[in-house]
């Protein structure tokens, strides 16, 4: 099997009115996706894709750069493959998502879902409903009391607001409205500046039984990672997650050395 050649969708899919503005960014009014279809000379497509980002310059640097060292290679030399699409990160973008459609078709040629062929154990996880915008305590509790009429047993909470309280004000309405038996997540969007604020939230997230807490600190800042990875392994934390959207992994790395962390998400 050999790669012959991609096709390249850039999509935008109108928002209703007034749009979306999540906790990470400024209003949304479009969801811009960009596709992309590996095409082989045996029928087979693979197919990946990511929100819209850097706009056209991501799409110029598949189609310019990636693209052609893919073209006549076996998409089961997965690492050669691979190692094409991290190459281009120095044009200043980053299409990991190309990698979604390279182990699309091997997925396919083996006619077997990737859950499978990587080793899982079973084909069914817990599905959770994430928010993406802040909103008052009162209108997430809401929220939470509709998601989980509609069947969801897990939810993540966006914690970015101006003051701390506002933010554990949020998490409590949330428990409060659901239950202790539905597992709650938050997500700070690196929203905690410091390491003081970090270790606050660690220690009261531990009496309101958060399960997972996301990028709670700034990527820049990792003496301030470090410390609150510090207190998840004294199971202030059950479950921490770092490192979205992380370029270069020597930083990631150094913080595993000397951190227990649940999940490293590194993004290439």
């Amino acid at each position: 099997m050999k790669i012959t050649h991609a096709v390249i969708r850039m999509l935008e899919v109108p928002l209703p009115a007034p749009g979306f503005r999540p906790a990470w960014s400024s209003l949304e009014r479009v969801i811009g996706t960009t596709m992309v279809e590996l095409h082989t000379d045996v029928g087979l497509v693979g197919v990946g894709g990511t929100e819209s980002q850097q706009g056209r310059a991501m799409a110029e640097t598949i189609v310019s750069t990636i693209v052609p060292q893919l073209v006549g290679r076996d998409p089961l030399e997965t690492e050669a493959c691979i190692d094409v699409v991290r190459r281009a990160t120095r044009f200043g973008a980053a299409p990991w998502w190309v990698e979604m459609a390279l182990w699309d078709l091997v997925g396919k040629l083996a006619g077997l879902p990737l859950w499978r062929m990587w080793g899982g154990g079973t084909p069914r996880l817990l599905a959770y409903a994430s928010t993406g915008e802040l909103r008052s305590a009162e209108a997430r509790a809401q929220d939470c009391v509709r998601l989980r009429e509609a069947g969801f047993q897990a939810f993540k909470l966006r914690l970015h607001h101006e003051s701390l309280r506002e933010d554990v004000a949020v998490v409590e309405a949330a428990r409060h409205a659901v239950g202790p038996d539905v597992a709650l997540m938050v997500d700070a969007n690196q929203g905690l500046p410091t390491t003081r604020a970090g270790l606050r939230t660690a220690r009261w997230r531990r009496a309101r039984r958060w399960h997972r807490w996301a990028s709670p600190g700034s990527r820049s800042r990792w003496d301030a990672t470090s410390t609150v990875s510090w207190a998840h392994c004294g199971r202030v934390l059950p479950s921490l997650l770092l490192g979205e959207r992380r370029i270069r992994t020597s930083k990631s790395s150094s913080l595993c050395s000397s951190t227990e962390l649940s999940t490293l998400c590194s993004r290439t």
